[in-house]
């Protein structure tokens, strides 16, 4: 009975961001925005066609094609306000471990490019984001997981929002990243973050890294 509380009141948060992402556009023009009126240079707009191809509940093929057709235009086009969150509400269900691991994969593809496409736009979600890298443990996704963390962080030197975190985190996934063929960048990684953050890391964590 818990379970079903929570998994409703989940989707009714996620209905709510949507709703409440479209609201704000349609209150600046009057009328929902859908692509009568051009964007300026640079900036692109989500639409709720656009939006629902992005969904779970579109025909597979045609979803991953919109995401691949996406993917390049989030990393050249500056995103809305509120837009990467609700690309994330919308996409999130891919992580899932029983989703495919070519789709997992593509998925989280998609993220590192909407985090470096947008990177100055991401505010509170940065948060989010090192919490998906943080609990996404599978072991076949560690390339891909280690990219977007690298994504992230600027590769390790930025932590902004999850600086006290970083460091025991890292340290336990140190015990897999080392032997896995990821070893050279995760190291790498491991450099930039002692470097330009050690302010924030504990003296047995530094230890723990390096020795």
């Amino acid at each position: 009975m818990a379970d079903n509380k929570g998994a409703k009141h989940s989707e009714e948060s996620k209905l709510n961001k949507l709703k409440h992402f479209f609201g704000i556009r349609a209150s600046k023009a009057g009328t929902l925005n859908v692509g009568n009126a051009r964007p300026q240079p640079q900036e692109f707009t989500l639409t709720r066609e656009l939006l629902k191809d992005l969904s779970q509940g579109t025909p597979a093929n045609h979803r991953l094609k919109t995401i691949r057709e996406l993917s390049e235009v989030i990393q050249c086009k500056r995103l809305e306000e509120n837009a990467v969150e609700v690309i994330w509400l919308t996409v999130q269900d891919l992580l899932d471990p029983k989703v495919a691991t070519d789709d997992r994969h593509l998925a989280l593809r998609f993220l590192q490019n909407l985090v470096r496409g947008q990177y100055q736009q991401l505010g509170m979600m940065r948060a989010q984001f090192f919490r998906v890298i943080k609990s996404h443990d599978l072991i076949e996704d560690l390339p891909q997981r280690l990219e977007l963390f690298q994504a992230l962080t600027s590769d390790g030197k930025d932590l902004l929002l999850f600086e006290e975190e970083t460091g025991p985190f890292l340290l336990d996934w140190m015990k897999i990243a080392l032997a896995s063929p990821c070893v050279a960048p995760f190291l790498s990684l491991v450099i930039n973050v002692i470097k330009f953050n050690a302010v924030y890391l504990d003296e047995d964590i530094v230890k723990g890294l390096i020795l």
